[in-house]
């Protein structure tokens, strides 16, 4: 999708690093070189070097490791130019190490770093949509290897940026804003006992001392079949403090109001002023009645959309797992990661959110990708393909869900504000 910017006249491009890998903007070639996925890649590795830009000899060994020396640099010296004759000769700054020129190229991971410096925490939870460069290969492990670190730190700023809005919210009694923050930091982090913890205390603030314990029990079993460890036994205290506490306010209710006994004169009144029963056919018509046009109502009733509901569409090809199951797993694994969320579609709900999952097997390998939309069609997030080997059809599903969960609570809490 190409969104048109102008800065006085002039083009400006935006590259998309977090949830997929895409330059949005005016003046691009619709299939130009410099578009290739590589090429893109090679923007995102400078752009993630911020204002103070990467060496030459860095970008060598990220892109090709393998490649002696003068065959690198030609490969690297013939990618600039492609970008440069493609996306214009001044998209990089006139200094010695390569870094983008802000005036011709943003990018969210620039916007995502510069607010997490400043202390803007909405910004830099705003720009954050996703993992970065999802799906991204190379064929080499450099690159890989450099890509899942900045994957790490961003996610790790992400998170602590969450931390910081939950405990301002805290701080300032805003305590529903507050919780939401804490949701969207445990659909982030659902393995985290802290985060867990601050969670399930902000539910009990609300109120909601059921929905404390159920998170507990969702952290127990997502640290069991992912991390294959017991969880951290602070939650379980946590959790047997809130259904001690909940069971002491129950007890504690005194039953006040005495039942209350008819006079004498209430019943002869009641007696004379009664109709006289109804025949058994009449009842029968009456009650009847009164079905059909409870039918009726519904049948004509208009659907209504429930903000917590999320309709899973999942599609496989060539492989051996059963369509069904994988569906059902990646609902469950979505859910454990935020549980406020419905995956059991009520008669005359619509769900707010619909995801189209596939599931493709090549040989010994497969590939998820997966779309996210609301109930206006709009697009929250596509997923890039997620490949793991077919022997590892779980770990893809858990992380499939992480982006869908990531998508579906940001937006939830949108739309809650």
């Amino acid at each position: 999708m190409l969104v048109r910017f102008s800065q006085d006249d002039v083009p400006v491009l935006r590259l998309r690093t977090f949830g997929s890998l895409d330059l949005e903007g005016d003046g691009i070639p619709p299939h130009g070189a410099g578009l290739q996925q590589s090429r893109l890649a090679l923007l995102a590795a400078i752009a993630a070097a911020g204002d103070k830009g990467i060496g030459r000899e860095s970008l060598l060994a990220l892109f090709w490791p393998d490649s002696d020396t003068d065959r690198a640099r030609g490969s690297l010296k013939q990618a600039i130019y492609v970008l440069r004759r493609d996306l214009g000769e001044d998209v990089f700054a006139a200094t010695g190490d390569l870094r983008l020129n802000p005036a011709r190229i943003t990018s969210d991971i620039a916007e995502f770093d510069a607010a997490f410096q400043e202390g803007d925490w909405s910004r830099a939870v705003a720009s954050y949509q996703g993992p970065f460069l999802p799906g991204i290969h190379l064929g080499n492990g450099e690159f890989t290897r450099w890509r899942d670190l900045e994957e790490h730190r961003l996610a790790l700023r992400y998170r602590r940026a969450l931390e910081r809005l939950a405990k301002d919210a805290d701080a300032a009694g805003d305590f529903a804003k507050a919780l939401d923050w804490w949701r969207t930091l445990a659909a982030a982090d659902p393995l985290s006992a802290p985060v867990t913890g601050n969670l399930m205390r902000a539910l009990v603030r609300s109120g909601d001392r059921t929905a404390a314990i159920r998170q507990a029990a969702v952290h127990s079993q997502l640290v069991r079949s992912d991390l294959e460890v017991e969880p951290d036994p602070a939650v379980g205290r946590l959790a047997n403090e809130i259904r001690l506490e909940a069971a002491s306010l129950a007890s504690a209710v005194p039953a006040t109001v005495d039942p209350v006994r008819p006079h004498p004169l209430d019943a002869s009144v009641a007696s004379i002023a009664a109709p006289p029963p109804a025949r058994a056919w009449t009842r029968h018509l009456i009650v009847g009645a009164g079905l059909i046009a409870a039918t009726i109502a519904l049948l004509v009733a208009p659907i209504r959309s429930d903000l917590d509901l999320v309709r899973i569409d999942l599609t496989s090809a060539g492989s051996s797992t059963d369509q069904a199951s994988m569906a059902q797993n990646l609902a469950n694994q979505i859910q454990n990661r935020n549980p406020v969320l419905k995956l059991k579609t009520p008669w005359g709900y619509a769900p707010q959110y619909r995801i189209a999952a596939t599931v493709r097997a090549v040989g010994e390998t497969l590939y998820l990708t997966a779309r996210v939309t609301d109930r206006s069609g709009t697009e929250l997030r596509a997923v890039d393909p997620i490949v793991v080997p077919a022997t590892s059809a779980g770990i893809g599903i858990r992380r499939l869900a992480d982006q869908l969960a990531i998508a579906i609570t940001a937006s939830r809490r949108r739309l809650l504000v």
